[in-house]
């Protein structure tokens, strides 16, 4: 943005009355830092406030809920085991599901001088199956007024009135989202790729994993009608054109990396020399 052409005159010095906006993208350690820290509340509301479904956002960006475990081994290289996401993956639709029916609300409010997030479900909400699930598996205190979303680790020693979200750093969730590569069996046979394995020593699949979120694909061949393609040694990394979870979750992904590495916002008085005689 440019600044006003209004100017005043200083020792033959030519100054801006109004301020240029600079836009400072981030580098170096700071783009690092903002890859390795983990998400914070603000950045979730962001992406759920701009459209997209608040169980891809946990799906994706959240590794507990309560001490309920999302794949929390897959932002490695090479997880080991089998993932445990299950009970994470009924939780997250059941949030899903309440928001869709207009039971579920997330909203700030002010409590002891401090500034809280809260989720609140309606009394219509608390008698549908799947509040008797946030219930029954996060350990919801079904009588709480509201529920306090906040940043932390719990077990489930006894029943809450919080929701308490483990979250993942941008770089672990592509890491984990990484974990969606469809190989062909040749190539994974190869021994060319890292391989997790079930306890009977069989490749996982980790397609259930990722059911509705994010497939991609890896062929030896470019690939016809993509989304958008990727050529790293001998292989094409792509997303089909058709694929629209996989489409919207990459979108989601790369608006939260904006988000994070936008830098900088300076509104300083620009001075300018002038040139020549």
């Amino acid at each position: 943005m440019g600044g006003s052409e209004e100017k005043g005159a200083l020792g033959g010095i030519g100054y801006l009355e109004r301020p240029n906006i600079i836009y400072i993208p981030l580098t170096g350690e700071q783009l690092v830092t903002q890859l390795l820290t983990p998400i914070d509340l603000s950045s979730l509301r962001l992406l759920r406030g701009a459209g997209w479904e608040f169980d891809d956002i946990l799906r994706v960006f959240v590794k507990s809920i309560n001490g309920i475990h999302n794949a929390t081994t897959a932002a490695s290289a090479t997880p080991e085991g089998v993932p445990e996401y299950l009970e994470f993956r009924k939780v997250a639709e059941a949030i899903d599901e309440l928001e869709d029916r207009a039971m579920l609300g997330i909203s700030r409010i002010e409590r002891d001088e401090d500034e809280i997030t809260i989720m609140q479900i309606t009394a219509e909400g608390r008698k549908t199956k799947y509040f008797q699930t946030l219930v029954e598996i996060i350990a919801l205190d079904p009588m709480a007024e509201y529920y306090v979303l906040d940043l932390g680790v719990q077990g489930l020693n006894s029943t809450s009135g919080t929701f308490l979200l483990d979250t993942r750093p941008i770089l672990a969730a592509m890491f984990y989202l990484g974990q969606s590569i469809e190989f062909p069996p040749d190539i994974l046979a190869s021994g060319v790729v890292n391989v997790s394995y079930d306890p009977e020593g069989e490749p996982f699949d980790w397609s259930p994993v990722f059911k509705g979120l994010m497939s991609i694909k890896a062929s030896k061949k470019k690939p016809g009608d993509y989304f958008v393609a990727v050529a790293y040694k001998d292989l094409w990394y792509f997303i089909e054109q058709t694929d629209v979870a996989s489409k919207e979750t990459l979108t989601m992904l790369g608006t939260l990396i904006a988000l994070k590495a936008g830098g900088k916002v300076r509104a300083d008085p620009i001075l300018t020399l002038p040139v020549g005689g």
